[in-house]
Parts: C-alpha cells; sequence; structure tokens
C-alpha cells in the first residue's frame, strides 16, 4: 500500500474544505477512482466576500496578529478597535488591465473583505500598533502589566 502525499500541512490552521478545485479533484478521484478528471477550467466566483488567513501569536509581553494581505497597499485596509474586537476590513480591487472576457482561469479573490477578532481584556488598548511590509499586516497588542501582589506583614497581637 501506498501513502500519497498531498500537500504539506500545519499544525494550526483553519479548516477549508475543497478549497481549490485541485483538492476537490483529488477527493472525487478517491471517491469514483482515477478515471475521474476535473474540468479544464474552473469558475471560482469573484462576488462573494473573503477573508485573508491570520496568524496569532502570544508573547509573554504581547499579542501578535498577523494578516496576509498580498497585492494590497496600507491605505486599502482599515484597522480599528470596537468593544473586544479587533477589526480588520478594506477591499482588494481586480487590475484594470485584466479584462474578463480574457481570463481563462483565476483564483484570485477580490471583493471587500471583514476580520473581526476578539482580544482579551489584558491588552492595552491605547498602545496598540500596525506596520504593514510585504502583503502582511502585523499588529502589536501590548499586555497590561500585572501588578505584582503586595506582601502584606502580619503581626502578633498583644
Amino acid at each position: 500500500m501506498a501513502i500519497k502525499i498531498r500537500k504539506p500541512g500545519s499544525a494550526i490552521s483553519m479548516w477549508r474544505p475543497f478549497r481549490d478545485p485541485e483538492e476537490f479533484d483529488w477527493y472525487l478521484n478517491d471517491v469514483l477512482g482515477s478515471p475521474y478528471h476535473a474540468p479544464i477550467f474552473w469558475q471560482i466566483p469573484q462576488d462573494k466576500n473573503w477573508m485573508p488567513a491570520v496568524e496569532v501569536i502570544e508573547k509573554t509581553s504581547k499579542f501578535i496578529i498577523k494578516a496576509e494581505l498580498p497585492g494590497m497597499e496600507e491605505e486599502d485596509v482599515d484597522v480599528s478597535l470596537a468593544g473586544n474586537y479587533l477589526v480588520i476590513r478594506g477591499e482588494k480591487k481586480r487590475d484594470s488591465e485584466i479584462v474578463e472576457d480574457e481570463c481563462c482561469r483565476s483564483e484570485f479573490l477580490y471583493g471587500n473583505f471583514y476580520r473581526n477578532i476578539p482580544i482579551p481584556a489584558t491588552v492595552d488598548s491605547e498602545k496598540i500598533e500596525a506596520s504593514y511590509k510585504n502583503g502582511v499586516l502585523e499588529i502589536t497588542l501590548p499586555k497590561i502589566k500585572a501588578k505584582q501582589p503586595k506582601k502584606i506583614k502580619i503581626t502578633a497581637k498583644k
């Protein structure tokens, strides 16, 4: 029995069944057998909202949130704090040089996106910072410094 290795995965990832047409084709081949072949050109709907992939990293003094936003400028992205949620939103626009009738296959996602990430109460909301480089938005959320417990001296009553 041969072991098939399809795609390298990560220990922590968002589950998105049939994320791309090739993956769907793999599942159909498993169920229907190898003679099945998918159509050459897949039509992926572009009118739906999409969400950028994010990573949330916790360090001792801060949280770091990274969001993949390839092909976008920082002016196209809005980051805000609404209650206990960090909100990342924006719009990825299609390049004006691409004519839809001439495009045989497009897997790029366009349109509005919105990501709502709950943040813990230990975040210092006044010191949140965001930076953007090489298609990755990085948001740093520093933690509030916890007060050290005060030692109270016990004296014996006479």
